[in-house]
Parts: structure tokens; C-alpha cells; sequence
């Protein structure tokens, strides 16, 4: 909230305040990028690691020297709109995998180590113990990791290049695996998307060895556990389904309650990407991306419960964000490119998207294997250092403008019944300006402005456009505006001391 202005007018004392609503902007200008500390070593990733209360605290992780060295780590926490660093210490995993949070501020990291397949699991104070998956000695790529509705954590990965794999956590050290080797497939990518401990989607994406012409596909497998008790990828009514041909590496599996979903890339074959999202058999374009490379997908839920998504273009090197439409609406619609980045970034990549308790979203990523960044918007940090949220900043086109309070007595030239009235000037604000019941609305900056009134500095009042306050455009510059609201009623009238703050909020589904 920034400092109250104040100006006494003879017997009538006006205080103008300001406050904000937590709401998100996608001009790529009203996102901060705050730059993130390393784990120690020089190069790493970096992981959303929330605490108990959703805050965007950050794990980051070197890769070891070799296979088998342990590799240094470290907590982010405290921010934003900066991140304080735990101490680095070692950890007996090597590589870099998937990160899985847990509702109490704990999580999983499944990566490889050496030549096997390990976990770290991480309580909510950021200590951390290690379980070994998979001891089979080989490659570990493609990971994915997810919880169901009960709180087991599923694994898919795939093992020396053609070996699909899937394993399932009952508990501590206690681990189920099935392995299924398709000789004929070449196998790049995994989504493991489990919606009940039993009622799993294990996709990948696969190019075919034999016959030619080589085709990536996407493909759709159903663990099941059979009635020995074994656990397996497939058998006799439970095939693998090839669901599309002509689509990227790269997946992203998600669970909406008890239903499972994955996120891709198909190109119908044709050169433009369009990022899909499929539930089963059913899939649903939801942007045409072109003719480019796409990296990585990443998805959160909104404080809507509403899913969003956000994918990196390495060709344009941007984070692509998508977003609801309206209210109960769950297939998302591109909102704008919230970061760009520039140079050369040949590792630039984004790690991750997430929703912190104040509802804002936050972006991680990195440009090199020794750079990350957590991206959020500006609207409740005062990056300009001028006393106030940056939202206002946007609000007033200004770093200075504030709001003007007049004299009660004399009217406004060209504004009808404003003598002896309560009257506010604001500052020169955006273009598209409309007027409705709740105040003045800029469509340029999706922003609404009202007022409210007070006796008391405690209990406040709504003024309602037409019914409480006029509003009256008194200078048009170009497509800027400046108004003067007056209240519809004499003053000083039955209040001795009048008080008046103006409110600024993004409009519905800003991100």
C-alpha cells in the first residue's frame, strides 16, 4: 500500500489512499525476473520445492562430476521478491530428474545416480533421504513422476533406450516395477499420469526403428496389477495403443481429480506445432504453435482450480502462457509471452510453473546450465523503489502521479454539478477507457479503478458509478484520459471528515 496523501480543506479533512488486488499482467514489462542462486557448483537446475503454505520456496541441484559423484544442493526460500539460500551440502544423487511436491512441504526427486535409479525424499524442512528405485545398471532418461488421489507416487522411465518402465511406491524403500523392452522402438519421452493407485496412464513418445519411413508417435500404456500379484505394462487385453503419429519429444502428464490428462505437441504432418492436450482417445488443440522447437511443458492449477500452461519456444526463446477464458472454462487461451529472453541460450530451458498462496503466478527457467531465474509479476513489489506497489505505478502512466484532491467550494469548469462537493482528480491514466457501475475501466492495462468512502478509516464504502460518484473526462490527450470523480452528495454535509482511497484491480482472469 503506498503513503496516504493528505490535504486539509478548512473544516473537511480528505485522506487518499491507495490499494491494490493481487493480479497479474502479461506484458512481458510487468514481469520481474529475479535471479536465483546456484547449488554451489557451477552448473544445475533449479526445482519448485513449495513449503507447507504454497510459498515458491526452490530446490536446486548440481549433476555431478561423473555418474556416481555426489552432487551439491541447496534450498531457495524467503521470497519473493528475493530468495535467501540455505547452506550447500552433499547429496548422493548425481543426475537430474523429475521433483514431485507433497501437500506438507516435503517432495520427491527421482533421478539417476551412477547406474541406477534413485529418490530423494525431502521432509519440509529440506532434509533429505535417499531410496533406491531401480538397481538394474544402465541409462535412466525420459523420467516422470506424479502422485495419484491417494497420495502414492507413480515413476515412468525408460531404461537403456528401449525399455519402458514403470514403478510405483507403496512406501518407504517399498517398490513394485514392471519393464516391458520394445526392440522396435526407439523411446524418448514419458508421462506417467495416475489418477487412483491402480488406474494409471503411462505415455511416451517413440520413433519406430523398423519398418521405414521412421514416424514419432505417441503412445498409451495401462500398468496393471494382474491376479499373482505381479505387476505389468501390458499383457493379453491390456495393449499398448499408439495414439498419434507426427509429434514432438516432449510431454507433461496431469491429474484433475480422477481424471488423467497429457500435454504434446502434433503436427498432423505438417511443419506447425500445435500444443494439445489429451484425456484417452480424446484429444483438444489448444494453440498453433508453427514451425518451431519446442522445449518443454510445464503445468499448474490457477486459485481457480482451473489448469494453465506454460511452454518454452527455444526458436523465439520465449515462455509461451496459456490461461482460462472466462470463469469455468477450462480450455486455455494464449495470454501473451510474460518473458523474453534474449542471446544465446542453447540450454535455456522452463523449469516450472507454479501458484503461490497469494494466487500470483510463478515462472522458473533458466538461459544457461549455470543461470536461472524466478519470473512473477511486478504489480505487488515496488521494483521503481518509490514507496508503492508497481501496480499503481502502471495505473497512474507515472512513478510520481498521484491522486488530487479539490476544493469542496468551487466547481470544476466543464464538470456538471460539482460545486460544493467532494471531488478527485486522478492522474492521466490508459486509453479504451469505459465507464460502468463499479468505476472507471482501462482496457489497454485490463485495470479498474474505484473509490471508496470513509468517516472513519474503518469502515468504507463502495461509490457506485452514476449512483454514488460521476465520473467526467476533463483533458484528452491522445489516447490518455484524466477524470474528476465527484460525489453525489453536498459537502461537507452530515461528515465532518471525509476519507476517500482509490482501489486498482486487474479484471477477471487476468492470468
Amino acid at each position: 500500500m503506498g503513503s496516504p496523501m493528505h490535504r486539509t480543506l478548512g473544516i473537511v479533512l480528505a485522506s487518499f489512499l491507495a490499494a491494490t488486488s493481487l493480479r497479474a499482467n502479461f506484458n512481458p514489462a510487468g514481469w520481474h525476473s529475479e535471479p536465483l542462486a546456484t547449488s554451489g557448483s557451477n552448473n544445475g537446475e533449479w526445482y519448485f520445492y513449495p513449503d507447507g503454505f504454497a510459498n515458491p520456496r526452490i530446490l536446486t541441484k548440481a549433476t555431478g562430476s561423473t555418474a556416481a559423484a555426489n552432487a551439491a544442493r541447496r534450498i531457495l526460500f524467503g521470497g519473493p521478491p528475493t530468495w535467501l539460500e540455505s547452506p550447500s551440502v552433499n547429496l548422493a544423487l548425481s543426475r537430474q530428474g523429475a521433483f514431485v511436491p507433497t501437500l506438507g512441504g516435503g517432495g520427491f526427486l527421482v533421478a539417476p545416480h551412477n547406474l541406477t535409479l534413485r529418490m530423494a525424499v525431502f521432509d519440509s524442512g529440506g532434509t533429505a533421504t535417499i531410496e533406491t528405485i531401480d538397481s538394474a545398471s544402465g541409462a535412466y532418461t525420459g523420467i516422470s513422476a506424479e502422485l495419484d488421489a491417494t497420495g502414492i507416487l507413480h515413476v515412468g522411465y525408460i531404461w537403456n533406450g528401449n525399455t519402458i518402465c514403470y514403478a510405483r511406491r507403496n512406501g518407504p524403500g517399498n517398490w513394485r516395477i514392471a519393464v516391458q523392452t520394445l526392440p522396435s522402438l526407439d523411446l524418448h519421452e514419458t508421462a506417467v499420469v495416475p489418477t487412483t493407485t491402480t488406474a494409471v496412464s503411462l505415455y511416451y513418445t517413440a520413433t519406430n526403428i523398423t519398418p521405414s519411413p521412421f514416424v514419432r508417435s505417441l503412445w498409451e500404456a495401462t500398468p496393471r496389477v494382474e491376479a499373482n500379484g505381479q505387476l505389468f505394462i501390458t499383457s493379453g487385453n491390456n495393449p499398448m495403443q499408439r495414439r498419434e503419429d507426427f509429434v514432438a519429444t516432449i510431454l507433461r502428464g496431469s491429474r484433475v481429480g480422477l481424471v488423467g490428462r497429457v500435454f504434446y505437441f502434433g503436427a498432423d504432418l505438417t511443419t506447425s506445432w500445435k500444443l494439445r492436450r489429451r484425456t484417452g482417445a480424446a484429444s483438444t488443440d489448444l494453440e498453433v504453435a508453427g514451425n518451431v522447437e519446442p522445449r518443454s511443458i510445464r503445468v499448474a492449477f490457477g486459485p481457480d482450480g482451473n489448469q494453465r500452461v506454460a511452454w518454452y519456444n527455444l526458436t523465439n526463446r520465449r515462455i509461451h502462457y496459456l490461461r482460462p477464458v472466462a470463469a469455468n472454462v477450462d480450455l486455455p487461451v494464449l495470454a501473451g509471452f510474460p518473458v523474453v529472453t534474449t542471446g544465446n541460450q542453447a540450454n535455456a530451458d522452463l523449469l516450472g510453473l507454479h501458484f503461490g498462496p497469494d494466487g500470483l503466478p510463478y515462472l522458473l527457467y533458466r538461459t544457461t546450465n549455470a543461470t536461472g531465474f524466478a519470473a512473477f509479476p511486478n504489480d505487488e513489489f515496488d521494483f521503481s523503489g518509490n514507496g508503492r506497489p508497481d501496480l499503481l505505478d502502471t495505473a497512474f502512466n507515472s512513478t510520481t502521479a498521484g491522486l488530487e484532491v479539490l476544493p469542496v467550494g468551487p466547481a470544476v469548469p466543464g464538470v456538471a454539478n460539482s460545486a460544493n462537493r467532494f471531488k478527485i482528480r486522478f492522474p492521466t491514466i490508459g486509453s479504451a477507457l469505459t465507464t460502468g457501475t463499479g468505476g472507471i475501466q482501462t482496457n489497454s492495462e485490463n485495470l479498474l479503478y474505484q473509490v471508496e468512502l470513509s468517516p472513519d478509516l474503518t469502515t468504507w464504502t463502495l461509490l457506485t458509478t452514476g449512483a454514488g460518484i460521476t465520473y467526467t473526462p476533463t483533458v484528452l490527450d491522445g489516447a490518455l484520459r484524466t477524470f474528476v470523480g465527484v460525489v453525489n452528495e453536498p459537502a461537507p454535509g452530515a461528515f465532518r471528515n471525509r476519507f476517500a482511497r482509490m482501489t486498482v484491480t486487474r479484471l477477471t482472469y487476468p492470468y
